[in-house]
Parts: structure tokens; sequence; C-alpha cells
């Protein structure tokens, strides 16, 4: 996903045009690609003056149209925000444009001040709550200091091991030899119930594939 997207990409920033559109830019992307792609859009508008033939005029007459759902990437990506709110297959409302740091506080709170509208209930926010189960004893020694000595292990999370893994794509040359190209090597580790993990890493350094092997 992640390469044909950057493809993608970079075809449609060789052409040549007065507008650019692009929806959901960085959903396939790892972060170093996303924040590349960032500055490549940006280097459209604001420094177009040395890659354009008629210098900065062209640079002025050029703007870029992203939809995005990273708050993060829409931070430092954009110069103005417009939010859409309204009741998902009925109908949609698109606001003004406002400030990045207006427009991204707007969308969180689910209010519109210059418009007094809200349009959520609720506000989003980012507040973590500390986990309200117990974990049970594994070999990390990192046990819980402030655990219920009378609580039951049967009443504890348990902890699921995964073994040393190694994963090995190949492919057949034009003269009938196979050779590896792509090897994963998966350390053995462990997680618990009721834990959430994200694995983090370039696109194709073999995230896809350690789930693979897990699964």
């Amino acid at each position: 996903g992640g390469e044909l997207q950057r493809f993608a990409v970079g075809c449609t920033l060789c052409r040549d045009a007065d507008v650019y559109m692009f929806d959901e830019i960085s959903s396939f992307l790892d972060v170093k690609q996303r924040l590349r792609v960032t500055e490549m859009l940006r280097d459209l508008v604001h420094n177009g003056k040395e890659e354009w033939p008629n210098g900065e005029l062209d640079a002025m007459k050029k703007y870029v149209i992203v939809v995005e759902h990273d708050l993060a990437i829409l931070d430092y990506m954009s110069d103005y925000v417009q939010c859409l709110y309204g009741q998902s297959g009925a109908y949609g409302v698109v606001t003004s444009r406002s400030r990045v740091r207006n427009g991204i506080n707007q969308f969180l709170a689910g209010y519109i001040a210059a418009d007094n509208m809200r349009f959520r209930s609720t506000e989003l926010t980012f507040k973590v709550r500390s986990t309200d189960f117990q974990v049970g004893n594994d070999d990390d020694g990192d046990e819980d200091e402030d655990a219920d000595p009378d609580k039951k292990p049967a009443d504890k999370i348990g902890v699921i091991k995964y073994p040393r893994m190694k994963k090995v794509h190949s492919r057949v040359s034009e003269d009938g030899k196979e050779t590896a190209s792509f090897t994963l090597t998966v350390e053995p580790g462990s997680f618990r119930d009721g834990e959430v993990i994200a694995l983090m890493g370039e696109n194709g350094t073999g995230k896809t594939t350690f789930m693979e092997l897990l699964a």
C-alpha cells in the first residue's frame, strides 16, 4: 500500500497544474514518508519560484487541497483548515476557512464559534485513563507492587508468548535460481491480554509479515 501510494503521489507532483487535490494522502505512509510528502506539497506553493518556468509568479497561482485525518500531519501541512460536519449519508456542511490551530480546535471541540454551531455533543480529547485490570506474573520482572496480594492467580490477566520466528520471501531470477528477496527475523516476546500494541516502522520493513506470522 505505501509504495503504491508514494508512486501515485510522485506522478501527481510531477505534473504542472494550477490546483493539486489529494484525498487522504498519508493513510498508507509511515511517519518518515508522511513528513517527506508534506514537505513536497508545501514546496509546490511556498518554494515554487525556483521550480516553475515563470518563477514566483507561477508559484503564487498554485494551491493544494488535501483531505486529511491525521491531525499532526494536518497541522504541519496546512496554512488554512476547513472542517466538515453532518450526518453520514444524509447531508454535509463545509465551514468557512480558518487558521490551522483554530480549525483543529473547533473540530476537536465540536463547536464552530463563528457560526455558534455545535455539531457534536461531546469533545474529542486525548486523555489516557489508567488501566483497571491487574496483570499476571510473567518473566519480565515487572510485577505490580500495588497488586492485591489476596487476588487469586485465576483472576489475573494472562500472558501470551510467541517464539523466535523467521520469514523469507524468495524470488526466481531469469536463470531459474531462487534467491531471498526479503528476510524478517522476529525475536521471542510476549504480550498481555487486554493490551493494545502498535507496530511502528518504515514501509517495507515487515510489519504486515509479522502480523501474518502471529496470526
